[in-house]
Formats: C-alpha cells, structure tokens, sequence
C-alpha cells in the first residue's frame, strides 16, 4: 500500500470510529441508554461501515456507561 493511500485509510477509521461515539451520544441524549450494538446505531442513525475496509470492536458496558468503540482497518 501507498502511504497516501494507507493515510486515506488510517484517516476513514478514524473519521468511522468519531461517526460511532457521536452516534452512541446522541442515542443516549435521546433515548436515555447506550446502543446495545453496532446494527441498532446502523438501523436507527444512519451508521454505514464498510466490513471488507474496517472492523468495529464494539464493547457495550451498561446503558449508562459509554461503549468502547475501536476501529481498525482490515488488512
């Protein structure tokens, strides 16, 4: 890979994994709890992820609590 092109890819996960955290917040400042998983932030706001680029490590603690949210691109 380019470095330009492992730059763009390193900057998309990390534009993915801000696009997540605003997700997960707004679900909680609407709806009072953290989103269980990834589907229901992809059903209800609109997250769109491309599996075959990046790899979401989604770890729910409690509704109250923020996820952990990680992203990495697949290789």
């Amino acid at each position: 890979m380019t470095g330009a092109s492992e730059k763009a890819d390193s900057s998309g996960a990390d534009v993915l994994q801000k696009a997540l955290k605003k997700a997960a917040v707004q679900c909680y400042a609407i709806e009072g709890f953290y989103p269980p998983n990834v589907d229901y932030m992809k059903k209800h706001y609109g997250i769109i992820i491309d599996d075959e680029k990046y790899f979401v490590e989604y770890k729910p603690v409690a509704g109250n609590i923020p996820p952990s949210i990680k992203v990495i691109r697949a290789d």
